[in-house]
């Protein structure tokens, strides 16, 4: 309602008496004075000081207002709610023509240890909204004056020590997200970065990811102090990711490494090789979903810092994105695959390249853009392609002629492979019924699935009898599910049917050995704790397995 407001004495009758009320809430009627003092006047130890720079007709208009008004004796027997309700409005109040710096050190500090987490809360917030406002007319005046920035010191000084040693991870939390950069001249004084630096070690991840937010903005103003520290902090933070057991904390380290490339990234730049030395190669063998969409986010932050460096690992890179941008099942989102994608060409420089080394590029762009429903992913897919820039039409047709052959040439091969197995099934039957007078025992399997390529090209009618169709193609589904890391959820299941199925083969099922055990092997490695107990599962269905085939799995042993 108050920005509405064109009459500027309105607007000034209204701060005065809405800032006179919350005077009379926030302080004991003791305390408030009726007169202006000077800094240099005695004064009991209750009683507010105004100092004499601070004075102004606007403050004295508000004193004359609270007048022979009585107040609650007592702070903290006032109403909580309505306490809370006068902190939050003297923070976000439009106060811009009142100096209201002696009541932040005089009488908001006292709420920073009140009882009430809410009160304690709300008075954090209002005093960093209240400190070095940018909307004050005379904050560049007064930031010269040796007495204004001893007050902002003192605040700030309690406010970090609230925000290390409060007992309540959402106080801690809110003094250091509101740390803004106009504090940066303040905060950067080397016992204030002895605090921030003690929020590094804090137990809450958001509390962290504040601090070496606030730590790297800072490392341009104090190198000398901030360096060393946040020298360690990264070296720690690879260290976690490299070699965590627990892929939770790896998946925090990859984040606070975001954060501090964000925040520092001119000098971010020289630890940039040992960055990419940790990233890149677990971007190639990783295999859970969050610490993956950790890492390509990450790798997209680097885009102002790496352009040189990254440039020999874009081919890989790019084809690695458009893999899971096609992939309709991939775990990471294609929003944040997108977005990195085109930080990537923005910071190398390869406009329309891509297009040329990547044939499959823009129809898979295209394709997004057309079936995709979230207004975010559309967005981010019409930026990539601004910043691939416009491809010539001919080579669009070139590119899109080279798709059709291959296509063709990958129809004509599975033709031939089905025709190579149809054959191979006939000879083998021919053969059995050649050596046998009498049908053979249902369920005997004739065909060895790794000489199979693609069973989805197998039919019945080019197997002797069903049962060898049919566990040829459970198999092969039960092997698809157990490969693919997006369906961890359903690997013990899987396991399961598929011990279920050797069981019910006997020493038959020997043929399913090469396209088993590798799979198998793959869930073992590499160790992880939190996958502890899908590989006790799967050393128990090998143990199964080896009682069924028996000395079939000697090659197997090494």
């Amino acid at each position: 309602l108050v920005e509405h407001i064109k009459n500027p004495g309105l607007l000034v009758d209204i701060q005065k008496k809405l800032l006179a009320a919350i005077l009379q809430i926030l302080t004991p009627s003791s305390s408030v004075p009726t007169t202006l003092q000077s800094s240099g006047t005695r004064a009991s130890t209750t009683q507010l000081v105004v100092p004499a720079s601070e004075t102004s007709s606007s403050i004295l208009e508000v004193f004359n207002i609270i007048g022979a008004k009585t107040s609650i004796q007592d702070v903290k027997t006032q109403d909580p709610g309505l306490i809370r309700l006068a902190l939050h409005t003297i923070g976000t109040f439009n106060f811009h023509n009142i100096p209201l710096l002696w009541f932040v050190c005089q009488c908001l500090i006292r709420y920073l240890d009140h009882p009430s987490l809410e009160i304690r809360k709300s008075a954090c917030v209002a005093c960093s909204q209240l400190l070095l406002r940018p909307q004050d007319p005379y904050l560049a005046q007064n930031l010269k004056k040796t007495h204004y920035r001893a007050m902002v010191y003192r605040v700030l000084e309690q406010l970090l020590t609230v925000g290390i040693a409060d007992p309540i991870p959402q106080i801690r939390e809110a003094v250091l997200v509101s740390l803004q950069p106009r504090f940066d001249t303040f905060l950067a004084q080397a016992e204030n970065l002895h605090a921030l630096f003690v929020a590094l070690n804090d137990e809450r991840f958001t509390i962290r990811a504040a601090a070496i937010t606030v730590i790297g903005r800072l490392a341009m103003r104090n190198p000398a102090h901030v360096m060393p520290g946040l020298r360690k902090t990264l070296i720690h933070i690879l260290s976690e990711m490299q070699y965590g057991a627990d892929v939770s904390s790896q998946e925090q380290s990859c984040r606070l490494l975001g954060h501090f490339v964000e925040s520092s990234e001119s000098l971010s730049m020289p630890y940039l090789p040992a960055i990419l030395n940790v990233l890149l190669p677990m971007l190639w063998s990783q295999r859970d979903p969050r610490l993956l969409s950790c890492i390509v986010e990450t790798l997209g932050k680097l885009e102002r810092i790496g352009g040189k460096l990254l440039k020999p690992h874009m081919p890989k890179l790019i084809e690695f994105l458009l893999n899971q941008l096609a992939n309709r099942g991939q775990p990471i989102r294609r929003e944040i695959l997108l977005r990195t994608l085109g930080q990537l060409v923005r910071t190398t420089g390869m406009v329309i390249e891509p297009y040329l080394k990547f044939p499959k590029l823009l129809p898979t762009l295209l394709g997004i853009l057309s079936t995709e429903n979230q207004p975010a992913t559309r967005l981010e897919v019409v930026k990539v392609l601004g910043i691939l820039g416009a491809l010539d039409p001919y080579t669009h047709k070139v590119n899109e002629s080279k798709l059709r052959h291959e296509a063709e040439a990958a129809k004509q091969k599975d033709k031939k492979t089905a025709g190579k197995i149809r054959l191979q099934l006939l000879v083998t039957e021919q053969g059995r019924r050649d050596r046998k007078k009498k049908p053979e025992r249902a369920g005997r399997v004739s065909v060895n699935p790794t000489r199979v390529k693609d069973v989805r090209h197998l039919l019945p009618s080019m197997v002797g009898n069903l049962d060898e169709f049919y566990s040829t193609v459970a198999m092969d589904a039960l092997m698809r599910i157990l490969a693919e890391p997006s369906l961890s959820t359903q690997h013990n299941s899987a396991m399961k049917s598929a011990t279920y199925v050797f069981r019910s083969l006997g020493p038959r099922c020997s043929v399913f050995l090469p396209q088993l055990i590798p799979v198998f092997l793959g869930l073992l490695r590499p160790w992880r704790a939190d996958q502890l107990s899908l590989q006790k599962q799967v050393i128990t269905r090998l143990q199964e397995l080896v009682s069924i085939v028996t000395k079939e799995m000697r090659p197997y042993i090494e």
